[in-house]
């Protein structure tokens, strides 16, 4: 397959698409690279598995695109390297997202420590969430005692919505949204997680 990020450039989007991929439920798949937005796409260069090779190119682990460990054995090979996506200096390497906090590489650190954090979402069962907004996708996950409401904004606009539920009680475990009176304000590719009662 390609990498989503060659299908989904726009990095807000790929945060949401991770974000629903490690809450929603099941057991997430993370395709190397896809966690600091590496492209590519099936190269076409005649009848050889070389096409495959853009889809799974090495790792990019450094700023300039080179160094030790880099499995770019495939160097000089062909069209699938003259045509290679790891370009110095692009923000798509783990060095350049290592320590910048809204980077997607951090993001998908958060979403994974959350999830690991809290048994409603490691392990609970899915439910929907039923609100009055198109744009925005809810659901719960639910474990025991414990039950966590995942509010997505799918849009690139502010939504509000209202939930169909009444909670009496909600803590805020992701993002910066505020629950009020079973409405919530959403910024564009927003993902809020609240643990309600």
């Amino acid at each position: 397959m390609d990498r989503f990020a060659s299908l989904e450039p726009n990095i807000e989007k790929q945060k949401v698409a991770a974000a629903l991929m490690l809450l929603i439920g099941g057991v997430p798949s993370i395709y190397y690279g896809q966690e600091i937005g590496m492209q590519g796409k099936i190269g076409n260069w005649g009848n050889t598995d070389g096409n495959d090779i853009p889809r799974r190119a090495a790792f990019d682990w450094y700023t300039s695109a080179t160094g030790k460990g880099m499995a770019t054995w495939y160097e000089g090979t062909g069209g699938w390297w003259d045509n290679n996506l790891l370009t110095p200096n692009d923000g798509i390497s783990a060095e350049e997202q290592l320590n910048n906090d809204s980077s997607l590489f951090n993001y998908y650190k958060r979403v994974i420590r959350l999830k690991q954090m809290h048994p409603a979402l490691a392990k609970g069962a899915y439910q929907n969430a039923i609100n009055d907004n198109d744009n925005i996708f809810s659901f719960y996950r639910s474990n025991k005692n414990r039950k966590a409401l995942v509010a997505v904004n799918l849009s690139g606009e502010v939504q509000t919505t209202r939930f169909k539920d009444v909670y009496k009680n909600d803590t805020l475990l992701f993002g910066n949204s505020k629950l009020y009176q079973n409405t919530i304000q959403l910024k564009p590719y927003d993902v809020v997680v609240f643990e309600i009662k």
